[in-house]
């Protein structure tokens, strides 16, 4: 009788063992999950991150230069020619239109649609969005407000100004010629030519350089959102997916220098 107190410590031990052992076993095997979408044709593709913003509160400085895409895209041109982008592509944002995200493929001018989840267009915007507010809040603030006794009549004072004499027609300086008269000397094909060349060369347009240029020439005046422009047209080469191509560029000309450079088939805006 001395020796059954051990034995049933044992037994009870055992027990515990078998109940326990299985608990660990199966928290330790559970399988792990990923969240992946798949396409329509069977492609797994990974998701956007969950990223809380607001699209209608973006502004156009929060616009990333490019995004990649997530998903192959198919754009048609207005000339019939379809553009097929892979999925790792660069594209340029242009706009939003809710959750759409309208872009444009690089030193090409055709848009796009696709959703803005298709590309890492929301963390680039985040980005962008933090890089503002630091520079918004680093700015220096206004000049704090001076306090003044009432009883102390000093900052009250009004100092008189000495009353100058009017100037004779000799005295007086010459009057700078308003924008207005400016406008009324147009210049020449020659002038034109040489003010879009000083543009290309300081950088004012990326989308082609000097060397790409086939024809240089002045042309005629455009109007545009209600102002009148001279213009210049340059044609050059470039390089695309769909080998080298010839495109029209039109500069707007205003008091003699180039405030915007357009493609001439789209009219937007190049960079």
């Amino acid at each position: 009788m001395t020796n059954a107190g051990p034995i049933i410590f044992i037994i009870i031990s055992l027990g515990i063992g078998y109940v326990v052992e299985p608990i660990f076993i199966a928290d330790t095997k559970k399988p792990s999950k990923e969240s992946e979408s798949v396409s329509g044709s069977g492609e797994r593709e990974i998701l956007s991150p969950d990223v809380q913003l607001d699209l209608s509160k973006i502004t156009a400085e929060d616009f990333p230069e490019k995004v990649l895409l997530k998903a192959p895209l198919n754009i048609e041109d207005p000339g019939g020619i379809t553009m097929n982008l892979k999925k790792g592509s660069e594209v340029k944002p242009l706009r939003l239109e809710g959750d759409q995200l309208i872009v444009q493929p690089v030193k090409f001018p055709i848009e796009g649609k696709l959703h803005v989840d298709q590309t890492n267009f929301k963390l680039l915007a985040v980005q962008m969005i933090k890089k503002r507010m630091i520079a918004k809040n680093s700015m220096p603030k206004d000049d704090p407000v001076i306090e003044t006794d009432p009883a102390d009549d000093t900052m009250n004072q009004v100092v008189a100004k000495p009353v100058e004499e009017p100037k004779t027609m000799e005295d007086a300086e010459p009057v700078e010629e308003p924008e207005a008269i400016k406008e009324i000397k147009k210049m020449d094909s020659a002038g034109i030519v040489e003010i879009m060349k000083s543009s290309v060369a300081d950088g004012k347009v990326t989308e082609f350089e000097a060397a790409q240029v086939t024809s240089w020439k002045g042309g005629s005046e455009i109007e545009l959102d209600g102002e009148s422009y001279q213009s210049g047209h340059v044609i050059f080469k470039a390089e695309t997916i769909l080998g080298v191509q010839e495109n029209e560029a039109i500069a707007l000309i205003k008091a003699g220098s180039v405030v915007k450079w357009l493609w001439a088939k789209t009219k937007l805006e190049m960079q």
